[in-house]
């Protein structure tokens, strides 16, 4: 008798199968909503940005070096862009108004970019990436959400990257190397904030591509004052 109560005790706390499959489908949805509110930076997105800080941390060399930075090593070594060289480079993307364009004007003049993606937009615009790569085109990281890395944990900045790095292979089979912080700009803003998280990601295996020139198209002031201001002086070298 005390063994049938039981039985019949534990049958009463199961979840009716009427409300099982609801269940279910209710956590599907909250899972694939989540999701998509993560690709799209909808939340967990942290727009906050520093102001400078001290540099005497930062190596000189470092501050006064090219705008191509390997940090991989004991030594920090920076290399700059052969006079007469431009490199042209473009964040944020992958775009699917301004991207398309970009592509269609450097196959039009047979020149070459490097393109540093986010993990949401290369989510959301995976063909677009498959074409940089496709074109010939060099493809870096510029993390997944865009945060001011700065700001953020060793643990959410190598997250940051390993999923812009399954991103990037989902959409082109690819792996880089290649990294943009969001929010840098020449190789002489490093400071004793951003200097640290240099560091980490040179040991995670990342080449830290800065800049040495800004259009500021941004602004949208204008084609010819962005051609104006990305154009190198007679002999010189730029990366933009």
């Amino acid at each position: 008798m005390r063994h049938k109560y039981a039985a019949t005790a534990r049958s009463r706390r199961r979840l009716p199968l009427r409300y099982l499959l609801p269940s279910v489908l209710l956590a599907v949805v909250v899972v694939m909503l989540l999701l998509r509110g993560y690709v799209h930076s909808e939340f967990l997105a942290d727009h906050r940005v520093r102001p400078p800080a001290a540099t005497d941390a930062v190596p000189g060399k470092v501050l006064s070096g090219g705008p191509v930075l390997d940090a991989r090593g004991a030594e920090p070594v920076s290399h700059r862009v052969p006079d007469r060289k431009v490199v042209l480079t473009f964040d944020d993307g992958p775009d699917p108004e301004w991207t398309p364009k970009i592509l269609d004007k450097l196959a039009e003049h047979d020149a070459h970019a490097v393109f540093f993606v986010t993990g949401t937009m290369t989510s959301r615009h995976p063909e677009l990436v498959r074409r940089m790569v496709d074109e010939g085109h060099e493809v870096g990281l510029h993390t997944f959400n865009h945060p001011d890395l700065s700001f953020q944990s060793p643990s959410r900045i190598h997250r940051e990257l390993a999923q812009s790095q399954l991103a990037l292979a989902g959409a082109a089979g690819v792996h880089t190397s290649l990294f943009r912080p969001p929010y840098s700009s020449t190789v002489d803003a490093l400071d004793n904030k951003s200097w640290p998280v240099t560091r980490q990601i040179a040991e995670l295996g990342y080449i830290t591509a800065f800049i040495d020139t800004d259009s500021e198209d941004w602004a949208r002031p204008g084609v010819d004052e962005i051609v104006r201001r990305a154009t190198p002086q007679p002999g010189k070298a730029r990366s933009c």
